[in-house]
């Protein structure tokens, strides 16, 4: 329920819930549930102003898709078919748009770079309004409304346009590369330019095959690898089906592998440089020793900083 409170010119709102019959609850409550209900107010009604309190909030951001979530905006946008949702949501992850991260699905630097180029080169394909037309337009087509040489024919002619413009325009980003501002080479003094692999982004320089240097920028945690006489550091990576997992910066020379999250904190009992997080608390890896009732922050990554990558042309990365 959504009550409206009209103060001279301010409009004041209060939203909660109204009882009509408590049922159950008139003799159980649930224990820390907490309910906002409204108290019995009539239309045109008087109220009495006992106090005005002013906080500070922030907006936050929209939260990620989980694959439900994306299927329902799907819906409601109109883009697709039950029969296409399962496979576009296989394809973003085999193609490392996408990461799966306690069951949200996180967008990719890779996806990031591939949308904005779209977005640049082919905005009205890339319009959400577009597929719903197109698909509108085939129903219209099956039920024989409209013959199919027009619909296509329509949509060709800008696409080829829009096509021909990009093929001059549009960088070849998986050769070329993206460049980063005042990131040199420290073999040949050369401009580094980002890369897309295998295993995510990485350093290249720019004079390859001339110079085959690269740099990894995985996500640091900061955690020493616990692997015998490795001087490695734990990085967060993903897998080719888009899973987080933790390994060593070493690989392959040391293929340690967690799918925990390790926490920066050294183990009393073995001294192994971290430990992983367990239903009472903590737990050591390496000797099993637990920890209960024990503050540990968790560990916050070194994400990958977008601001340094440069804009050039028409390979704009959104931050």
């Amino acid at each position: 329920v959504t009550v409206s409170i009209q103060s001279e010119k301010y409009l004041f709102q209060a939203e909660g819930k109204k009882i009509e019959f408590p049922g159950f609850m008139t003799v159980y409550k649930e224990k820390g549930r907490k309910e906002k209900i409204l108290p019995p107010v009539k239309e045109g009604e008087v109220l009495e102003l006992k106090e005005l309190v002013s906080e500070q909030r922030f907006t936050q951001p929209p939260s990620h898709y989980t694959e439900a979530s994306l299927v329902k905006a799907l819906e409601e946008k109109g883009i697709g078919r039950p029969s296409t949702y399962v496979p576009t949501i296989a394809t973003i992850k085999t193609r490392g748009y996408v990461r799966w991260q306690k069951g949200k699905l996180i967008p990719t630097l890779l996806a990031k770079v591939v949308n904005d180029l779209l977005v640049d080169n082919f905005s009205t394909i890339l319009d959400t309004r577009f597929t719903a037309r197109m698909e509108e337009g085939l129903d219209a087509v099956e039920e024989g409304e409209k013959e199919w040489t027009i619909l296509i024919g329509d949509f060709y002619r800008q696409f080829d346009k829009d096509l021909n413009i990009a093929k001059e325009k549009m960088k070849n980003v998986k050769k070329e590369g993206l460049q980063i501002d005042s990131t040199k080479c420290e073999q040949c003094g050369k401009k580094m330019v980002l890369k897309f692999g295998r295993y995510g982004a990485f350093l290249a320089c720019c004079d390859y095959p001339k110079c085959k240097n690269t740099r990894d920028i995985s996500n640091k945690t900061g955690v020493r690898c616990s692997t015998p006489d490795c001087k490695g550091e734990i990085v967060e990576r993903t897998s080719k089906k888009g899973a987080i997992f933790y390994g060593c910066s070493k690989f392959p020379q040391c293929r340690f592998i967690s799918q925990q999250a390790p926490i920066k904190e050294i183990c009393s009992h073995c001294q192994n440089p971290f430990l992983f997080r367990d239903k009472d608390g903590f737990k050591c890896p390496r000797c099993g020793e637990k920890t209960k009732g024990y503050r540990i922050e968790e560990l916050k990554l070194e994400k990958i900083p977008y601001k340094i990558i440069k804009k050039i042309d028409a390979d704009r990365v959104a931050e």
